[in-house]
């Protein structure tokens, strides 16, 4: 009888074959079918081993990246300008909208609030005159200077035209100050130190002609104060383990002094001694320090001073051969100024009480200074607080006068003109905080800002041209800081944020 056909069920050659060859037939397939299912699981663990070593490779390339091409020893430098400027790449004034942002993905535009909560402070003018440096934050409406994001700025005052250096990756406490910025004396590069960064604290130069930038030196916990030589060739780095002399050309460094601890440190006599400042306990932040002077050609180090506080603002004054400092009690905010012969080890004090800033004239033989009212702690009173010059010429006898002596007016942070001449200065006055100039004798006072808001520029005293014509401080414009360029009788002359255009990186 034949059988009928269904679509579906046995194969159509098995229909019309006997039952034994069907049985033979269904034992040949079934082997065949074990032999195919065993290469088919074989090829799927290769193409499974291939795939998990093809995301390894990913990710390793996107934990450390693949260079492209060797690496150099040394340096390694990044341009933050691989040409120059067009004017297509030049946005209108801050607060157009093709204008861009700091700390913003390029191509992103500012918006009305991203301006107001821009800032900008501590200005530096370049040893020519024709660029200052400045620091601008950004951050949301309402938050506070801690908590913005910093940058380092420059201003062209040639082409009016302005841009962004370096990002700054230090904590969001750390407040940037002008000092922290350090030209070189011919302008040509700036160096400054920044901390907490992917690999730690870190010192960079900027060269300014092609505006690169170079990491000079690099490391996870102490890292700090810089100090550069007087023919820009060389450069004191504190670290963890001493002070080491980086070479500006070659990039070598040779450590110089050995211990931890060192904090401060500043060029001697004719470069060839340094003077340094290193924790005495182990305690580093806690304990206090020891000021020391080192001998580079017979590497003898000597202690000057002990102190169970700490000590900064190392300022070698090579007229007079003599050591600047001021003491400090970082838990309660004391500063006390100190002079100190290295020859003899005698140590004269500046100042009778606490002081809020202070400045020395370019020579080193003047010295303005706010103190406090005898008796008084940080913050109290500040509005007795006077500027005192005090004459450092005659290092046997150091006189002192009282140039503002005002009542219900605290007078802070002075600025020397680079010429000796005059004094910008800060006053805390009832209606609010204002910026004044005197001549360096304590005559012709004449105002140059009031403002009822508290600006920022009140963190870094007023920075001078290097003409002593004008200067640049910021301003309360408007709920933001701007930086303007005025003039010694309060003349606005330049303001910087708002009419200095914006180059794109």
């Amino acid at each position: 009888m034949k059988r009928s056909y269904q679509p579906g069920g046995t194969k159509d050659y098995e229909t019309f074959m006997p039952h034994g060859a069907q049985r033979n037939m269904k034992i040949k397939m079934h082997f065949q079918r074990k032999i195919r299912m065993h290469f088919q699981q074989k090829k799927n663990f290769l193409w499974t081993i291939r795939g998990a070593f093809f995301v390894l490779l990913f990710l390793l390339v996107s934990c450390t990246g693949i260079p492209t091409q060797e690496e150099a020893p040394g340096p390694q430098e990044t341009s933050t300008q691989e040409d120059p400027p067009s004017e297509e790449q030049l946005a209108p004034g801050r607060g157009e909208e093709t204008a861009e942002v700091p700390g913003q993905e390029p191509g992103q535009a500012e918006t009305e609030e991203d301006l107001k909560a821009m800032d900008e402070w501590c200005p530096s003018w370049s040893p020519d005159g024709s660029r200052i440096i400045f620091i601008r934050s950004s951050g949301p409406v309402g938050s506070t200077q801690g908590e913005r994001k910093k940058e380092i700025w420059i201003a062209d005052l040639k082409t009016e035209k302005q841009r962004r250096l370096a990002s700054l990756n230090s904590e969001p406490k750390y407040l940037y100050r002008s000092s922290d910025l350090i030209w070189s004396s011919d302008g040509k590069f700036l160096v400054y130190q920044d901390e907490g960064g992917p690999k730690g604290n870190a010192i960079y130069r900027i060269e300014m002609e092609k505006l690169t930038r170079t990491e000079l030196a690099t490391q996870t916990d102490l890292l700090s104060s810089p100090s550069l030589s007087s023919d820009n060739s060389s450069l004191l780095i504190a670290k963890s383990d001493g002070v080491y002399l980086l070479d500006l050309e070659t990039g070598e460094e040779q450590r110089k002094i050995e211990g931890k601890g060192i904090h401060d440190m500043v060029w001697g006599k004719e470069e060839k001694e340094i003077f340094f400042t290193q924790a005495n306990g182990t305690d580093f932040e806690a304990e206090g320090e020891d000021l020391l002077i080192m001998d580079l050609e017979s590497q003898e180090v000597k202690k000057l001073a002990s102190y169970q506080l700490h000590i900064q603002s190392l300022t070698y004054l090579k007229e007079i051969d003599r050591l600047f400092y001021v003491i400090v009690d970082r838990g309660r905010g004391d500063q006390i100024t100190a002079l100190l012969d290295p020859r003899k080890t005698e140590i004269t004090q500046l100042s009778p009480g606490i002081v809020e800033g202070h400045s020395l004239s370019q020579d080193g033989k003047l010295l303005i200074q706010a103190e406090y009212p005898q008796g008084a702690a940080p913050g109290e009173n500040r509005r007795g607080i006077d500027l005192f010059l005090i004459d450092l010429s005659d290092v046997a006898k150091v006189t002192r006068t009282n140039l503002t002596n005002s009542k219900g007016t605290g007078e802070i942070r002075p600025s020397f003109s680079p010429d000796g001449k005059r004094i910008a200065f800060q006053v805390l006055a009832e209606q609010g905080k204002e910026l004044w100039v005197m001549n360096a004798d304590g005559t012709e006072q004449t105002r140059l800002l009031s403002q009822e808001e508290f600006p920022n520029f009140f963190w870094c005293p007023p920075s001078w041209s290097p003409d002593s014509q004008l200067l640049a401080s910021g301003a309360n414009q408007g709920g933001n800081d701007d930086l303007l360029i005025l003039d010694t009788q309060g003349k606005v002359v330049k303001n910087i944020s708002q009419e200095f255009s914006i180059v794109k990186e």
